[in-house]
């Protein structure tokens, strides 16, 4: 019986050995998870920064602007609201492909997050 006692001790050191190492292996995770997410949100705001800049010289942000006033704006004379209806029944026969690349490029000027807002509030 006083034999036993050692092993148990043993027993008990190996039980808290493996917990610690089980303990540090949770923390090195959340570590790498965070650090993760913390250069996952560098490269965004970089991204960002890099497009904004990009931007500033573009004037496709004006274009798309003024072709998406030209309907609203046509609708206030009653020849142009004639013409504004006939355009967008012939923009529903486009090919699906066209129109989604019309919406990539449209997103693409106005922004990703334009985009997210947009749909959020359908």
């Amino acid at each position: 019986m006083i034999g036993a006692i050692p092993i148990i001790g043993d027993l008990i050191g190996l039980g808290k050995t493996w917990i610690q190492g089980k303990q540090k292996r949770s923390q090195a995770k959340a570590d790498a998870e965070a650090a993760v997410m913390v250069s996952s949100a560098t490269s965004r705001q970089e991204w960002e920064k890099l497009q904004a800049q990009a931007s500033a010289n573009s004037w496709k942000d004006e274009y798309w602007t003024l072709v998406l006033s030209i309907p609203a704006i046509m609708c206030f004379f009653p020849q142009g609201v004639d013409a504004a209806t006939a355009g967008f029944a012939a923009l529903d026969t486009m090919p699906e492909y066209y129109r989604y690349f019309l919406g990539v490029a449209i997103t693409a000027s106005f922004g990703i997050k334009g985009y997210k807002s947009w749909k959020a509030g359908k």
